[in-house]
């Protein structure tokens, strides 16, 4: 969360455990939620779900935090482009990079080669944190989208428990993003005003037709005259009736 409020955008995990933690994954949650890209390494426990020694203890080798939903899961290659041997695999890892003799700086100021899939975590976040410099509004999801529609498998568009969707390509997934951000951006060709089913003049006519105020008036009017008439015709049967008691008592 620290980072989060010193404004993280990419957040780099070269760590692994074999236990699931609240409090790690309300913090990965957390940041998810603030926008950042989260990426974490596979594991190197040569292990995958494949593999009939995995199958056979009925669990797939997991590695937190990189198996946490929101995180991109990293495994490891060598130059060649072939999966480690130490690299773990599961449903998790959804891409990979080099992670086999890759140059790193030591403590000392000097440069050793490494092996791992925490090297091939930290290509893959310094990939993220380019798109996240060319586009700063893009959310987690589409820097995985762009990371894993782009991603070099053989064969193209299949998935593999080492590599996932496969080989980052950096150049590649810049590109992904700029397009998946100029579709986000771009305005729907589909105009505000449009109604599904036609529209106003699909609808068909009102069975009644709408009465305004000036016809409302002339009703009212109407029944006004009507009501003078019969209290006229109500007053005149009264008078008769009246002169006629008054006949019959002058007889």
């Amino acid at each position: 969360m620290t980072a989060v409020k010193h404004h993280a955008q990419v957040i780099s995990m070269s760590i692994g455990y074999s236990a699931p933690s609240g409090v790690v994954r309300n913090a990965i949650g957390y940041a998810y939620q603030h926008g950042v890209v989260l990426v974490a390494s596979s594991g190197n426990s040569g292990d995958n779900d494949t593999q009939h020694g995995s199958q056979s203890q009925g669990m797939a080798p997991v590695s937190f935090p990189a198996e946490y939903p929101g995180v991109i899961s990293v495994g490891a290659v060598d130059s060649n482009g072939t999966p480690a041997a130490f690299s773990s695999g599961n449903l998790s890892v959804q891409v990979a990079a080099p992670g086999k003799g890759v140059p790193a700086q030591g403590r000392n100021g000097l440069y050793y080669t490494v092996d791992g899939t925490s090297p091939a975590c930290a290509l893959v976040a310094g990939v993220a944190a380019l798109i996240k410099s060319a586009y700063p509004s893009i959310s987690p999801a589409l820097v995985t989208q762009a990371l894993t529609s782009t991603a070099q498998q053989t064969p193209a568009g299949s998935y593999d428990v080492l590599t996932g969707f496969g080989i980052v390509n950096a150049g590649a997934a810049m590109t992904k993003a700029a397009q998946l951000m100029h579709e986000r951006a771009e305005k729907s060709p589909v105009p505000v005003t449009a109604h599904f089913g036609g529209g106003a003049v699909a609808l068909p006519a009102a069975p009644v037709t709408p009465r305004g105020s000036g016809r409302f008036t002339t009703y009212a009017l109407l029944a006004v005259a009507s009501a003078l008439v019969l209290a006229a015709g109500l007053f005149g049967v009264l008078k008769t009736h009246d002169e006629r008691r008054g006949g019959h008592a002058r007889n």
